[in-house]
């Protein structure tokens, strides 16, 4: 069998929105630490990685966050920039050698929020609320022992349109869409969480249309300014564990189906684990050389039969059951792994980080011109449940 028969899941076709997709393979936004110092950030080094990226076969790449509130974000998070209109030119130039590939260009927009040192020593930590009950402190939090300070309404306001004015310069770079970031514990995270959202204003806890509002307006406001085919993807957490009142796979499904009512064209869908960012975004490391924790303390609603590879799999599910628009979800799968989740109807897109990277060991080719996906690196027989 010849990989085209093989993958055919994943060599297909698919949309989002109106933009044309050419297979269901995207590249991740996560950073690269790339960027040059100074003013104008976007290096040799960054265009010559996205382009490989891009040249590597996947079906759209999404570009890492630019600084979303500079100086704040200086001088321990090192970004490129897109805070005013003079760095238009430069990124264009980032979107140019990806296009160059027929691979559309997303790029993922958050702000860090909640999150104190080594990323923003300057800035004081903001959320929508101060977190109540003390947030769970682990060696792999981020998080200080210090409450953030919640923001007032009209700073909420100010967000929306930080946001928004960041997507439709994006737009006139080059970019294809957007991905907002409302997953893991960033700030737009603490609107939507049951855990970190405490307000009593419009913004607040009491109805999902309050804890939803910021982040529908920015769908509204990039909407309105940039274009209704201008598409929007949101990466959220489909279930939040390891701590009281997190997210329930049940508010993530009625908040799934108000973004897409709301005009989102895609969901990217994984689980944030409180305490473990290892946890949340390295699930297969649990494992390795032998279960960090017990499994039997391992949060229950996901999947840890693969070794932590399919960990997302049933809330991504769990969501496409209830919306029309594409669902994405990602976790440490290799080829055979996401042909498999797409046959079983589990995810429109299959996601992939470290499998998507260009490297040495790709040099074998897919049939339309892609690298071939390396599957994760084992150091041991995964435990099993």
């Amino acid at each position: 069998m010849d990989s085209a028969s093989r993958f055919h899941k994943l060599l297909e076709p698919m949309q989002i929105g109106k933009l044309k997709i050419k297979n269901r393979m995207f590249k991740t936004g996560s950073g690269t630490n790339l960027w040059d110092p100074g003013e104008l950030r976007i290096s040799q080094k960054a265009l010559a990685f996205y382009e490989a990226v891009a040249r590597g076969g996947v079906g759209f790449v999404v570009v890492e966050s630019p600084i979303m509130e500079y100086p704040f974000d200086e001088p321990g998070d090192l970004r490129y920039r897109i805070d005013d209109e003079k760095y238009i030119p430069d990124i264009r130039e980032l979107t140019r050698v990806i296009h160059r590939h027929n691979c559309p260009a997303f790029v993922q927009m958050y702000h860090r929020g909640p999150w104190p040192q080594p990323y923003a020593p300057r800035r004081e930590q903001i959320a929508a609320s101060a977190y109540n009950p003390p947030i769970v402190q682990s060696e792999f939090d981020h998080h200080g022992e210090k409450a953030p300070r919640p923001l007032t309404i009209p700073e909420v306001e100010g967000i929306a349109e930080l946001f928004a004015c960041a997507a439709v310069r994006a737009q006139k770079a080059g970019f294809d869409g957007v991905e907002f970031n409302t997953a893991s514990d960033s700030l737009l995270t603490t609107f939507l969480s049951s855990f970190w959202n405490k307000r009593d204003d419009i913004y607040g806890a009491q109805s999902l249309e309050n804890r939803t509002r910021l982040l529908t307006t920015i769908i509204r406001e990039t909407k309105s300014r940039a274009g209704k085919d201008f598409p929007i993807m949101i990466l959220m957490n489909g279930m939040e564990v390891g701590a009281k009142e997190g997210m329930t796979l049940a508010e993530s499904k009625a908040i799934a189906r108000i973004f897409q009512d709301v005009g989102v064209d895609a969901l990217h869908v994984r689980s944030h684990w409180f305490g473990n960012h290892i946890g949340s975004y390295n699930h297969e490391n649990l494992y390795y050389p032998e279960p960090q924790i017990p499994l039997k303390d391992f949060p229950r609603g996901l999947d840890w039969r693969h070794g932590g590879s399919w960990v997302n799999v049933p809330v991504a599910s769990a969501i496409k059951r209830v919306v029309s628009i594409p669902v994405s979800t990602v976790g440490g799968f290799d080829a055979t792994s996401a042909e498999k989740v797409l046959e079983q109807g589990d995810a429109d897109f299959m996601v992939f980080a470290g499998p998507s990277l260009p490297t040495r060991r790709c040099r074998t080719k897919l049939p339309r011109g892609g690298w071939r996906i390396l599957p994760p690196v084992r150091t041991a027989s995964p435990a099993r449940r």
